[in-house]
């Protein structure tokens, strides 16, 4: 099985510029995609950041 990588320019990437939520039907893949990419931006939702005062 291929994976697919977000880039600047996936169709995750790019559905996520909208504020609406969206249910994946397929491919398979596309599922997929979309949930490394939700634990990706989770991971960084958490990661302490250099202007706030808090280490990273």
């Amino acid at each position: 099985m291929s994976k697919i990588a977000p880039t600047l320019s996936s169709p995750q990437t790019d559905i996520g510029r909208f504020d609406a939520d969206i249910d994946v039907i397929g491919p398979p893949e596309l599922a997929t995609a979309f949930a490394d990419l939700a634990a990706r931006y989770a991971k960084a939702a958490r990661t302490k950041g250099p202007h706030d005062g808090r280490k990273r």
